[in-house]
């Protein structure tokens, strides 16, 4: 993810890494995973909540323990199944982005 991420910045390109099935990651793996998407440059990571095994007030906690453990990295939300809608506005809440709002291409 590192090395592709470089390559993509370095020809100009917005990078936004997802973080596929982030809400059943161990958290300090997350926050490494995140730190070195930062560090190679991504514009935003995606925090994933792909099997829609998240409940709201899961993944307020999750998203904002994650901008906490990364500063300067901006979070946005994408949840597939279940309680996507929910988790997106719960996400928000806790300070990451949703759509073209703050970060970039939607």
């Amino acid at each position: 993810m590192a090395r592709t991420t470089e390559v993509a910045k370095k020809h100009g390109l917005y990078v936004s890494v997802s973080a596929e099935d982030a809400s059943r990651a161990d958290p300090e793996f997350l926050a490494e995973f995140a730190r070195t998407a930062r560090n190679a440059g991504a514009d935003r990571l995606r925090y994933c909540d792909t099997v829609g095994v998240m409940h709201p007030v899961a993944m307020q906690r999750a998203v904002a323990r994650l901008l906490g453990s990364v500063p300067g990295l901006p979070v946005d939300t994408h949840n597939d199944l279940g309680l996507a809608t929910a988790n997106a506005l719960a996400g928000v809440m806790a300070g990451a982005f949703c759509g073209r709002d703050g970060g970039g291409p939607g």
